[in-house]
């Protein structure tokens, strides 16, 4: 089908870079959060941790293998082909030799079970290699995207392979979709309480649904959907405090953003905007 493709292009320090992202059809906007491809040339190879983030992402590669680990030794994985990253709270070390073409998929964790048949649990803070995680389909795939000539191509590849998947996948639980739909849109900052009361549910009922569906704990997935929300305003041009980020997303204080962030990229959220300015083309891949 014929969509709109959005391509930044970028040089620094030797190393050069491109995007191209597009939005999902239709049949697949409350799963697919966006595709981007990424193609990256760098005169030495280059290793970047990456955050955690509140939902899946498919990684198929084109190069050279990438290698990405998950920070625990029982959750390490690569990615020679195609693979899942699963929500989850460890980092990502991405590591590739000095050249990169992959394509992501943002993906909803209400995904991991309507598309690939799997519960949000099993895929959390882990890396599957995709033929391992969707078998035939995940064969099929790679290589329809292997064959593919051009980014148009490649991302109707995977319209085609993605609504295939929703049309085989398990239903969701509508109370639970709403939930965490109300978890997105408060970016995080809500009680379980309010959870509680929106869902009906225990506070036991509503831990066991989130952690089997989502993959984490509502409390865990509030926290971590926050967290992206102040990373997201720190990406932003300007120079707004973040004393004044930390009060938008319903932090206590800057300390306790500064917890967060510690907790789930190794670094202050200085630091975390001085990194944005150091490495453009790392900065370009994880815009949001």
């Amino acid at each position: 089908m014929a969509r709109m493709i959005r391509v930044r292009r970028g040089t620094d320090a030797g190393v050069h870079w491109a995007v191209a992202e597009t939005r999902p059809p239709a049949p697949l906007a409350d799963l697919v959060a966006g595709y981007r491809s990424f193609r990256e040339f760098s005169p030495a190879p280059v290793v970047r941790r990456e955050p955690p983030r509140s939902g899946l992402v498919l990684v198929l590669n084109r190069d050279t293998p990438i290698s990405l680990t998950r920070e625990h030794p029982a959750r390490t994985g690569s990615a020679p082909a195609g693979a899942l990253v699963g929500i989850g709270q460890l980092s990502v070390e991405a590591a590739h030799d000095g050249s990169q073409d992959v394509l992501e998929v943002r993906l909803s964790p209400l995904a991991a079970l309507r598309i690939f048949g799997i519960t949000g649990n099993e895929v959390a803070d882990r890396v599957i290699d995709l033929v391992d995680l969707w078998g035939k389909y995940g064969r099929a795939l790679l290589e329809q995207f292997a064959a593919a000539d051009s980014s148009q191509e490649r991302f109707d590849v995977l319209d085609s392979a993605l609504i295939s998947g929703a049309e085989r996948g398990r239903e969701l639980d509508p109370v639970l979709v709403g939930a965490w739909q109300a978890v997105l849109t408060r970016g995080g900052a809500l009680t379980m309480r309010e959870l509680q009361d929106q869902t009906g549910w225990s506070r036991r009922r509503l831990a066991e649904r989130f952690r089997a569906q989502v993959g984490l704990t509502p409390k865990a997935a509030a926290r971590l959907v926050r967290y992206e929300h102040a990373a997201q305003l720190l990406r932003r041009p300007g120079t707004r405090s973040i004393a004044s980020i930390a009060l938008t997303c319903g932090y206590f204080d800057q300390a306790h953003l500064n917890r967060d962030f510690r907790d789930f990229t190794g670094c202050t959220p200085s630091s975390f905007r001085t990194a944005l300015r150091t490495d453009p083309a790392g900065a370009a891949m994880a815009c949001d």
